[in-house]
């Protein structure tokens, strides 16, 4: 299926996981420069099955997808990515509902199902990465020098074993002191304190012999992302 993607600059990266990923599903992903772009190959009579659209992008006055589509008597479902849900109400559960009050009789059609579930997926999977980001910020920013060091390294491989040799060697070129297994031992300790005072933290560092391991407690986090 066609699918338009309009996306402002601040946004691309997420612009370009969507478009790999409907590629990679088969789908057909045109990325549009511009509202130009859309109005343009809409009147040129290129229609699109769906359109993707950032929040930042739709202007009732300048940029009106459903006043243009409506000009050229052509309706298909418009899901807007990062569109911010009520509280408590899922991305499916919202599109779902919202495209019903737009009167989008395609929702019900078979072929349009596997296309909205892939989206709501990515669009869930985004929003994750974004909560899960933000968290790391807030938490990172009442460490110590020290502590940040050590939780970079284990978030570039979180929910993996790091060999604690690996660890020394990565801060030890990252910093003039010479780090020692005692003091990454007390900074680890250290860290999974301030995890478990910091509200709705679901990290925790594992120790698996020379190892160690930031990972996130699935039952915690399952709750924290409804």
């Amino acid at each position: 299926m066609k699918v338009f993607l309009l996306f402002t600059k601040d946004n691309l990266k997420d612009q370009n996981f969507i478009h790999q990923k409907l590629i990679q599903a088969g789908h057909e992903s045109i990325i549009l420069s511009s509202s130009i772009d859309f109005k343009n190959l809409i009147q040129q009579n290129i229609h699109p099955d769906m359109v993707v659209l950032d929040f930042f992008i739709y202007n009732p006055i300048t940029f009106n997808v459903y006043k243009l589509m409506e000009e050229v008597n052509y309706k298909v479902p418009v899901l807007t990515y990062n569109f911010p849900l009520p509280s408590g109400c899922g991305v499916r559960s919202f599109w779902i509902r919202t495209l019903e009050t737009l009167s989008y009789n395609q929702i019900r059609e078979d072929k349009y199902q596997d296309l909205f579930e892939l989206l709501f997926s990515l669009f869930e999977q985004i929003r994750n990465k974004d909560k899960k980001e933000q968290k790391n910020l807030n938490i990172s920013s009442i460490m110590s020098t020290g502590q940040l060091a050590i939780f970079n390294i284990l978030v570039e491989n979180l929910n993996q074993n790091i060999d604690t040799k690996t660890i020394l060697e990565k801060l030890n070129k990252k910093d003039c002191k010479h780090w020692k297994e005692n003091t990454l031992k007390c900074n680890i300790s250290r860290l999974n304190v301030l995890f478990k005072k910091t509200q709705n933290c679901t990290l925790k560092i594992f120790r698996s012999g020379t190892a160690y391991r930031l990972q996130e407690l699935p039952c915690l986090t399952s709750n924290l992302l409804k």
